[in-house]
């Protein structure tokens, strides 16, 4: 099924017995805010975005439903270059001695034309030369808020029932404060079974996310392959 903002409109009026205090696509989007804040969801999981460098200029464009990061981004097969995350300092302190192939950056926001907050990342030095696809980062998409009435409510049908107990949480914190507050009505949804089984369902839709990596033999084994920077001399205990 679909969820429009007319009819959680509707849904909200019911219980409320009228129009409530704060403006209900504002309601719509403060609770669909939350909800994708609330867990790190696999259904807001987008395909690698392609990221761009431009010649002179020490910004990278993220995409515009941008929300988190989900590690480093990645060279692309046909790019030369490297990428880590650092910090503001760190990047200032590296543009004067940065390497021409290797990038540092961070996530920094600027206020757009149409006064929203947008963010970007905010490169070490500018490189010389324009590249359409030097990067690839994988990213959880933020909430895509609504505007009309006629608007979907951008989740998955098994997460309609927790949104629609959010935005009744946000509707009622606000204008039923003395019965219970926004914190502790969105507490027992975090707690409860409605939220726990959308979890459920979120992580299980894909079984196995593949062999673990990061470990202590799979480190070992890079130093292995470059015994000049880290020594021959390397070896892994059998655990015990």
């Amino acid at each position: 099924m679909t969820l429009t903002v007319t009819q959680v409109s509707d849904f909200i009026r019911r219980r409320m017995d009228g129009e409530p205090s704060v403006p209900l696509m504002t309601l719509c989007n403060q609770a669909g805010d939350h909800l994708v804040n609330s867990h790190t969801w696999g259904w807001l999981v987008r395909k690698p975005a392609s990221l761009r460098l431009t010649a002179d200029k020490t910004r990278i464009t993220l995409p515009a439903d941008f929300g988190r990061a989900i590690g480093e981004p990645k060279p692309t097969t046909t790019a030369s270059y490297t990428f880590r995350w650092s910090t503001p300092d760190r990047v200032a302190a590296e543009r004067a001695y940065g390497s021409p192939s290797v990038f540092s950056g961070y996530i920094a926001w600027e206020t757009s034309l149409d006064g929203t907050m947008q963010p970007y990342i905010e490169l070490s030095y500018a490189p010389t030369e324009s590249e359409s696809e030097t990067f690839l980062l994988p990213y959880y998409a933020r909430w895509a808020e609504v505007s009309k009435d006629t608007d979907i409510i951008p989740v998955p049908a098994f997460i309609e029932p927790l949104y629609l107990s959010i935005v009744m949480a946000f509707a009622q914190g606000y204008d039923e404060a003395d019965e219970g507050s926004l914190d502790m009505r969105l507490a027992e949804i975090t707690a409860g079974p409605i939220f726990q089984n959308c979890k459920q369902r979120d992580g299980s839709l894909q079984p196995s996310i593949g062999m673990m990596r990061g470990g202590a033999v799979q480190t070992l084994a890079s130093l292995e392959r470059t015994p000049w920077v880290y020594g021959s001399s390397i070896s892994a205990s059998d655990p015990s």
